[in-house]
């Protein structure tokens, strides 16, 4: 495990990594796809390493990774992929690491839905290109909660989980976001919106135990990602759970606007302001990157391990401060130097 220092982690305390460095990183965001015609992101995107995977094949012909209009929410991953690697140039936002290589995965089918078979492929696809960080911002369709005990899901949490244990293996940290339920994850709970691709008829009211977990953020070895407002406080809306969630990020007030929400790119070369546990694990993936640039040598295990000694470092105080393992994990994001 790396020792932090004053700036974060690092071999050399407050010391940032080289342009070179950091475009030697590909990061993959699987997500609703990436406008990288967006003047934030054209340099960012490697098209070499992006794909669509929204039927579960992938297909790398030019373009296919961009966000289908046709589709609710398209806009998510364009706005996920600029909190990670938005150019700093001086116009519109900056990511938290500008000039990491980013592979655009879009995993959001037509019928709006990132079903097994999709982040089955993404994960893949990203592992096999080489990426060292795969952020994940959504959740597995149709079963916002998975349990084991159900044959069905069972198979999912299964085909999940050699995907993200793959990705593990050839060196990629995988992030995902906790969710935005105001659930604890590490209680029982209710789930009264799946199977959310039904045609008929209201969703199950389902009362489930501690077994049941989101997919992939519940899986081993994934960070996985909460959210505070910009006091430092935990959002309202964010999931948590003591020893089911990994840290904290900036996941913005959905109330507060551009000013306490996170403002962030969109497709045709716009702008939106977000709040979300998506949001929070974005930032979480560009310091992971920033992390890769610093220290090239580093397996999944050993960056994240770098980035937890860094957030262990960033915990605020207060009534809900970092004591509260619950919401927090090891402690707030803080970008390795």
């Amino acid at each position: 495990m790396v020792q932090a220092g004053p700036g974060g982690t690092g071999d050399v305390a407050g010391s940032a990594p080289s342009a070179e460095a950091m475009r030697k990183v590909l990061v993959a965001v699987l997500d609703s796809g990436v406008d990288d015609t967006h003047p934030d992101l054209r340099a960012a995107v490697d098209p070499k390493a992006s794909a669509s995977c929204a039927d579960g094949r992938p297909d790398s012909r030019t373009g296919v990774w961009r966000p289908d209009p046709g589709v609710p929410e398209s806009g998510h991953g364009t706005h996920v992929a600029g909190i990670i690697g938005a150019a700093h140039d001086g116009q519109g936002v900056t990511g938290v690491a500008p000039g990491v290589r980013i592979a655009a995965v879009r995993l959001l089918g037509p019928l709006g839905q990132y079903y097994a078979e999709n982040i089955v492929c993404g994960m893949l696809w990203a592992a096999d290109h080489g990426a060292k960080a795969v952020n994940d911002s959504y959740f597995a369709d149709p079963w916002k909660y998975n349990c084991p005990e159900d044959r069905d899901q069972a198979a999912l949490i299964a085909a999940v989980g050699r995907a993200v244990a793959y990705a593990q293996r050839k060196g990629a940290v995988v992030v995902a976001s906790a969710g935005n339920d105001g659930q604890d994850l590490g209680a029982a709970r209710t789930d009264e919106r799946s199977p959310n691709d039904r045609v008929s008829g209201p969703a199950l009211s389902r009362h489930l135990g501690t077994e049941c977990i989101r997919l992939p953020g519940e899986l081993p070895g994934v960070l996985t990602v909460t959210a505070v407002n910009r006091d430092g406080r935990p959002s309202s809306y964010t999931n948590y759970g003591r020893g089911r969630v990994s840290l904290a990020a900036p996941g913005g007030d959905p109330d507060g606007g551009p000013q306490g929400a996170i403002v962030s790119d969109w497709p045709g070369g716009q702008y939106a302001a977000l709040a979300g546990t998506s949001m929070a694990a974005a930032h979480v993936t560009g310091a992971v990157a920033v992390a890769a640039a610093l220290h090239p040598g580093f397996g999944s295990g050993q960056l994240a391990d770098a980035v937890a000694v860094a957030a262990a470092g960033g915990c605020p105080v207060g009534v809900r401060g970092c004591g509260d393992r619950r919401y927090f994990g090891v402690g707030v994001v803080v970008v390795p130097r």
